[in-house]
């Protein structure tokens, strides 16, 4: 019996740690995926701190650039026009929103409006007069909601002494340089030949850029007077106003008047 007992004491030993190695098996694993997450979320806030500090370092004086209260208005025109593409990459979602809602609302209407334009002049007249509306309208809005999301960033550069002339000479350059072309074109290029309009594509083309550079002037120049829920607002309803309401309605009231 002593032998038996002595015998049996180890393998009651082994089930116990077996049995406590079960129970800590769990814990060892929910340790281990909060581990994980910390270390995915720590990961993450530090590529967000990186790309933050490429930007930072534009004006530092260790790398040998102008510090924000020295240099003039060139060099740091030319430092800030370099970090505008940085800065689209960042929003390359909204970026893409913005350029597919422009493509997708032209070709759209150059579907409903595929027979008008083979009709007479005044018909051509109107749906060229609707089709620039839309890109007003749009440029106009998208215009706003990225000159109000870098309003706070403008306003800490200026009071750390960086050229206000330079922010917003580099912002608009850039601005009319990438993204007013390229949403001029996501809008042209389907609107002028699912419609097949008898003009040559390039003079369409300026005519759409145009609108979309006026409109957007004024998205920006609304999103630097008043917040950027009244500014959408503003700049959509002036947009508007110019596009549908100022630019002739038809029939004419002198045409009323005489029946």
């Amino acid at each position: 019996d002593a032998l038996s007992r002595g015998s049996l004491r180890p393998s009651g030993e082994v089930f116990e740690r077996s049995s406590a190695s079960i129970e800590l098996n769990p814990i060892t694993s929910r340790t281990k995926s909060q581990a994980s997450a910390r270390s995915s979320s720590v990961s993450r806030k530090y590529s967000i701190q990186s790309v933050k500090s490429e930007i930072l370092d534009l004006f530092s004086t260790g790398n040998g650039f102008v510090h924000s209260r020295g240099g003039g208005f060139f060099k740091h025109f030319f430092l800030l026009l370099q970090r505008e593409p940085l800065k689209m990459m960042r929003r390359l979602e909204l970026k893409v929103l913005d350029f597919g809602s422009v493509a997708i609302i032209g070709m759209g209407y150059a579907f409903v409006n595929r027979k008008m334009v083979t009709g007479n002049l005044e018909a051509v007249q109107q749906a060229t007069n609707v089709a620039m509306m839309f890109v007003g309208v749009l440029s106009a809005l998208w215009g706003t909601l990225f000159m109000s999301k870098d309003m706070p960033m403008i306003q800490r550069e200026a009071s750390e002494g960086i050229s206000v002339p330079a922010i917003f000479l580099s912002m608009n350059l850039f601005n009319t340089a990438v993204d007013v072309t390229l949403r001029s074109l996501c809008y042209s290029l389907p609107f002028y030949y699912i419609t097949g309009f008898n003009m040559s594509y390039g003079d369409f083309f300026l005519v759409t850029f145009g609108a979309a550079w006026s409109c957007g002037a004024i998205g920006v120049l609304t999103a630097c007077l008043i917040d950027s829920r009244s500014a959408i607002i503003l700049s959509v309803a002036i947009s508007f106003l110019l596009g549908a309401v100022l630019n002739g309605v038809s029939p004419s009231i002198k045409e009323l008047q005489e029946g």
